[in-house]
């Protein structure tokens, strides 16, 4: 009895099998060209070699082509990925050689060869399209031994053919003809991914390519299969730029049994795609673009290992190479797990989001890379550049209404800042300033003030006996220079020998300054002064801009041996206090200021050593700056109880002493000191306002602007044009607060600009500088106001005109979800998205419509419309347009959805089950629904700054149009893109007359529900 035929594996190896060091180099691609060949001759004919390879192992024909980084990017190319090649099958029989026929096909030429087989160009002629003939080689479909190879082309064919979807190629027919098995499929003319990224490519050619590929996979995914091969010669690329997924050999059902627990020889009557072709525990898959657990079996293969293969193909066409090197599979998964890339060679420059999203779908773990393809490919189609230059675009219109009225508010600030009435309330402001902090007082400076006591004591005007005596006692006291003002033009009450008194002791002192005050009244005391200061008059120099047409000048015997100074102050335009004129031009001469004149004196300086320079006045080296009228500022100074003496007290201490002297303690306190005696009683003084709206007595003026002289820091006005330039500042930092921080944050922004100033001008008022606050604080305020009242109108008017488009036409939640995201969760400039689109074509009986009642007739269509509206916004659907004739309704923009086909005919499917439970009626109305999918361009085509026309432009419009017209009574007539995407959620019916995939009729659910 014969003994069973031995499994070729059993079979014993003859002297030329291959040893198994030379299998591993064959299917790693590493053994040199001649001895492949010889390897590939051998296996031909020697079925235990073949045995040993798994079904995946192929040999290399081309070798890797090397990149230089000056070269445009080329895919590193798997020298694993080239077909097994027969020599005996390389050349065509005599059955396929052009004009020879399978089945009704007509062979026109070999487009290759693979492992498995050959693929040829064929016609078909009832059907007059060209399509791809793929043959399993007859030695393969033959041999009982290569069970398997005809099952793994079997369950490809399968495979392919449950995916019916735009983006993976089509399966025809399957044929057996003569014991050879042949598959008919749609042929793509163009390339593949491979040597389509051998021309340089732009990252958006690139992504369009990946993105219809990635549609294609996620269709496979949705009917339940695992590619488990892609790779870029798996991707077809056609003329037309579509893109198609093929070869689906290693395709499994995602239910599958594992491949380590299926038994061996599965029985020849099961689907093929639910039968393993591996032995148990041995990897599928092609090295290089394979998951870690794809390679090392530790974990289950699901959609996500398509996914990171599908990111390898990205990353390789993107780069130039794959991500991660390796001699071995142990190496490639160990560099995968430490997240070793290799390095670009390609010059191109990738986004950094775009790496993310790949670097991302190249996690060694799959819990760590996107849930799906789906998730993936809306990653991949966020074009982070598109948004950005859109939310640019919104930024600039921003940017540019905002600096508008920014600088409306500052100009408007700017152009008041130097008039005469904005001066007077800017110098009030300044003299708040002066007197909020006032500067210490200067112990070198002493008030005599001639008070009410004092009054009371030695009479008024004081008697000049008693001024004499005065003066006696100071000068004995060491006093640096005295400065008296005190009604010294009225004659003397107690006779003319006590002027001669007075006049004498003032002239033994020799330094003291006497107050001439001008008047608006002009009189010969001007003149006759005039020609007495020649000894005293200044250098010859520009013209004072103060001139004193009057004077009141002491008396005569008071002049000899003194300086005589005026007391004259600058007012503000509010008519405030706010400094004193140095120099009046008094008959051609020049009168100095009462201070000026007690610094020069206490220093033992002539008067006339005053200097006019064009801006000031300069004493020695001190320069005193002037404003435009030819005054100074001065600061404010609160003395103390020490540095205010009563006149009268003093004048007591002298009455009990028999010599003009003041006690020992006294003496000591006024030595060196300057002393100025003034009026400060309410009843006698020279009253005048101010700053800070107080009446106060004008000798603290002059004693506060000695001080400063003193110390050598004259107060000084910022100049007008820094103030416009921090004016300018100011309303810059409220208008880039208020476009760049929350309008709630621009309300904190607007105080710290505001106090901030303040701030600013008190420290710069106690270092001597005075700064306009107001004119920076109204322009932060008026610029904060208007550009916050501008961009809050802008978001308002943007919401309001999202309102006015998209109101009753999305669902409300919806709705406040894209009003609160306003015009940033719309392409409002034009982008390009995948939709549905349904169209409800509403008709009715022309006879009957004309017969009945016009609000009937208005009532009724009101309530079909508003049902389908209804059914719409129920699936998230947008109504883009409602007229009388019917409805048309986009699902998946504005509202990005995944599964906007399947909301289309559900919705449908719910008007024409809501038209039939409606109650008959006088109207006969029907409704004619027609849906299609694809893609559209989407945008606001209305007139710029005008009102919104956010519309659907594109096929899926017409089309939509087109089947609803065509759509029977009651029906729903859906595209070919729409069954496809569909899958199995529905059932359809093709219609009459139409190609396959074309158009069909929506019949019903699964479940068993009954479509119109």
């Amino acid at each position: 009895m014969a003994s069973p035929p031995r499994p070729p594996s059993a079979q014993p190896p003859s002297p030329a099998c291959l040893k198994p060091h030379e299998v591993s180099l064959f299917l790693q691609g590493q053994l040199p060209p001649e001895r492949r060949q010889r390897v590939a001759a051998h296996l031909g004919g020697c079925a235990r070699c073949r045995a040993e390879l798994a079904p995946t192992a192929v040999d290399p024909t081309r070798p890797a082509a090397p990149v230089r980084p000056s070269d445009p990017p080329v895919l590193d190319e798997t020298r694993a990925e080239a077909p097994l090649r027969r020599p005996q099958d390389s050349a065509v029989p005599q059955d396929f050689e052009p004009g020879g026929r399978v089945g009704r096909y007509v062979i026109e030429r070999v487009l290759g060869m693979g492992g498995m087989g050959a693929v040829y160009l064929a016609h078909d002629p009832e059907l007059h399209r060209r399509v791809a003939i793929k043959r399993l080689h007859s030695w393969m479909s033959e041999r009982p031994e290569h069970e398997e190879h005809k099952t793994r082309f079997l369950r490809e064919a399968q495979a392919m053919a449950s995916v019916s979807h735009p983006n993976v190629v089509a399966i025809h027919d399957l044929l057996h003809v003569e014991g050879s098995l042949f598959v008919a499929m749609e042929y793509v003319e163009g390339t593949t991914l491979r040597e389509w990224a051998r021309t340089p490519r732009s990252t958006r050619q690139i992504l369009e390519v990946f993105r219809q590929a990635g549609v294609g996979l996620a269709a496979a995914h949705a009917a339940g299969l695992i590619h488990r091969d892609i790779k870029p010669s798996n991707i077809l690329i056609g003329v037309d730029g579509s893109v198609r997924v093929s070869d689906f050999g290693l395709a499994r059902s995602r239910e599958g049994v594992p491949e380590a627990s299926r038994p061996e020889g599965a029985p020849g009557q099961e689907r093929w795609l639910g039968q393993e072709l591996t032995q148990a525990g041995l990897v599928v898959g092609t090295p290089g673009y394979m998951a870690p657990e794809q390679m090392t079996l530790l974990a289950p293969v699901d959609e996500r290992s398509d996914q990171f293969s599908f990111c390898v193909a990205l990353y390789e066409t993107l780069h130039g190479c794959r991500p991660f090197a390796g001699d071995n599979d142990a190496e490639v998964e160990w560099n995968i797990r430490t997240r070793r890339f290799q390095p670009s060679r390609t010059r191109a420059r990738v986004p950094p989001w775009l790496n993310d999203v790949v670097l991302r779908g190249l996690s060694h773990e799959p819990k760590e890379r996107f849930p799906n393809m789906e998730a993936l490919l809306q990653a991949l189609a966020r074009d982070p550049a598109r948004e950005q230059e859109s939310a640019r675009s919104r930024v600039r219109r921003r940017v540019r209404r905002g600096v508008l009225l920014g600088l409306l508010a500052t100009g408007l600030v700017m152009a008041l800042a130097p008039t005469r009435a904005w001066r007077g309330f800017e110098e009030r402001a300044q003299g708040l300033l002066l007197t909020a902090r006032p500067r210490p007082w200067n112990k070198q400076v002493v008030l005599l003030a001639i008070d009410q006591p004092s009054i009371d004591t030695v009479g008024w005007p004081q008697p000049r006996h008693v001024q004499a005596k005065m003066v006696e006692a100071l000068g004995r006291a060491g006093v640096k220079a005295l400065g008296i003002d005190s009604f010294l033009y009225l004659p003397a009450r107690d006779g003319p020998g006590a002027d001669a008194a007075l006049g004498e002791a003032i002239a033994r002192y020799g330094r003291v300054v006497l107050a001439a005050p001008c008047t608006f009244e002009a009189n010969d005391k001007a003149r006759a002064l005039a020609q007495r200061l020649e000894s005293s008059s200044l250098a010859p120099g520009p013209s004072p801009r103060f001139g004193c047409q009057g004077v009141l000048a002491p008396q005569e015997p008071l002049l000899r041996g003194s300086v005589v100074a005026q007391v004259e102050v600058a007012r503000s335009a509010s008519g405030n206090v706010r400094g004193a004129y140095l120099l009046s031009n008094l008959a051609g001469r020049a009168l100095p200021t009462f201070a000026l004149s007690m610094y020069m004196r206490g220093l033992g300086l002539p008067v006339s050593d005053i200097l006019q320079e064009p801006d000031g006045v300069r004493l020695g080296a001190l320069h005193v700056p002037t404003d435009d009228s030819g005054a100074v500022l001065a600061s404010f100074r609160g003395p103390g109880a020490m540095d205010v003496l009563s006149y009268g007290a003093l004048y007591a201490e002298l009455a009990q002493a028999q010599e003009p002297v003041f006690p020992p303690a006294l003496a000591e306190h006024l030595k060196d000191k300057y002393v100025l005696v003034g009026q400060t009683a309410e009843s006698v003084r020279d009253l005048g306002p101010f700053a800070n709206g107080q009446t106060l007595p004008l000798v603290l003026l002059h004693a506060s602007l000695l001080s400063d002289l003193l110390e050598a820091r004259p107060v000084r006005e910022l100049p007008l044009g820094l103030q416009l330039a921090l004016i300018a500042l100011c309303g810059a930092l409220l208008t880039a607060a208020v476009l760049v921080l929350r309008p709630s944050l621009t309300f904190a922004s607007v105080l710290v600009v505001l106090l901030g100033v303040v701030g600013g001008a008190l420290l710069l008022a106690e270092r001597g500088v005075v700064l306009g606050p107001l004119g920076p604080m109204v322009a932060s305020v008026l610029a904060f106001g208007l550009v916050l009242a501008g961009r809050l109108s802008a978001d308002e008017q943007e919401r309001s005109r999202m309102r006015h488009t998209f109101e009753g036409y999305v669902d409300d939640a919806e709705l406040a979800r894209l009003v609160s995201a306003s015009e940033a969760a719309l392409s409002l400039e034009g982008s390009r998205q995948r939709v549905s689109v349904l169209c409800a074509w509403v008709q009715g009986s022309t006879g009957a419509l004309e017969r009945l009642p016009p609000e009937e007739v208005v009532g009724e269509l009101r309530e079909v419309l508003d049902g389908v509206v209804h059914e719409v916004l129920a699936r998230k659907g947008r109504v883009d347009s409602l007229r009388g004739e019917g409805v048309l309704a986009v699902f998946g923009d504005p509202l990005r959805m995944v599964d906007h086909a399947r909301r289309a005919v559900e919705a449908a499917l719910a008007v024409q089950a809501r038209l039939e439970a409606r109650v008959a009626s006088r109207v006969a109305l029907e409704v004619r629904v027609g849906v299609a999918t694809g893609e559209a361009l989407v945008g606001n085509v209305g007139p710029r700054g005008g009102r919104w026309e956010y519309t659907v432009l594109g096929s899926p419009m017409e089309q939509a149009r087109q089947l609803a017209r065509r759509a029977p009574r009651g029906g729903v007539l859906v595209s070919a893109d729409t069954q496809e995407t569909c899958g199995g959620r529905f059932a359809f019916t093709r219609t009459h007359g139409t190609e396959a995939g074309q158009l069909a009729f929506v019949v019903r659910d699964n479940d068993g529900s009954r479509a119109a």
